[in-house]
């Protein structure tokens, strides 16, 4: 009994919570350049598979690069080598090698998992725009490469995951409050500004420069509804009505026909 006892009392207690154990920034940053190189220089098939199987790869996809305490400036550093490793591992993306970015669902509690393209999710709404427009790219690039993949089990899986009305959220919703953020900002310029927002019949700088960055978002939007996996576009013209074409382009439209003789 004695010997049961001790054995008992040597397990740590259930409801502890567990450790997460993160290395030295400087060696994470090492390690995220080192596979990034990595990546990009394989040239045999066999020294890319050899990278990118046992999960290895994936399990550091989901490395949170937030977790550690850091000033801004050597956080954004560390989001940008992290950024850099996504962008290099989406680069070695194909029809051979899809087999190890995605896992289907096992069982109904064992959804399909896309690590590559829920950890590039995640920096979709930074405030930095090299890690936004990055992030949101790889996105897009990674469902053209699989959605060609529709009829393979890795496919289907890559569908399941981007058409999560979750995730469509996350990658569209973004891109929707950037429209809606940059329109107000330009009909506010436009009438509060109109002399200096004309002049002699072309834009003001400042004027054109909210302009072009319009027009990067809405080229954006078109890539986004280009892509054809099923569910994703119809969700995503959905989120950009709501969010968008409504309040902002057409609730002023319907108030002038309600109201023909208010000055708006």
């Amino acid at each position: 009994s004695s010997s049961s006892s001790s054995s008992s009392s040597s397990q740590p207690p259930s409801n502890q919570p567990s450790t997460t154990y993160l290395p030295p920034p400087s060696v994470a940053h090492q390690v995220l350049q080192t596979t990034s190189i990595l990546l990009t220089s394989a040239r045999r098939p066999t020294t890319l598979y050899y990278l990118l199987s046992n999960n290895y790869v994936n399990e550091l996809c989901e490395f949170d690069v937030g977790s550690y305490n850091l000033p801004q400036e050597e956080e954004r550093e560390m989001k940008t080598h992290f950024v850099g490793f996504l962008k290099s591992l989406y680069g070695r993306l194909n029809h051979d090698t899809a087999q190890f970015y995605v896992s289907p669902s096992s069982s109904p509690s064992s959804p399909a998992s896309f690590p590559l393209y829920i950890s590039s999710l995640a920096f979709v709404d930074s405030d930095e725009p090299f890690l936004r427009l990055t992030a949101f790219n790889i996105c897009l690039n990674a469902l053209r490469s699989l959605s060609s993949l529709s009829s393979s089990e890795c496919g289907r899986a890559a569908v399941e995951v981007a058409s999560d009305p979750g995730n469509v959220a996350r990658l569209v919703g973004p891109l929707a409050a950037s429209l809606a953020r940059k329109t107000q900002r330009l009909r506010e310029r436009v009438l509060n500004n109109w002399e200096e927002s004309a002049e002699g019949g072309r834009w003001s700088s400042r004027t054109a420069a909210i302009l072009d960055d319009l027009t990067d978002d809405f080229i954006l939007l078109d890539d986004l509804l280009s892509v054809s996996v099923p569910g994703l576009s119809e969700q995503a013209a959905e989120i950009v009505l709501a969010a968008y074409v409504y309040p902002l382009l057409l609730e002023p439209l319907l108030l002038c026909v309600r109201h023909p003789g208010r000055e708006g």
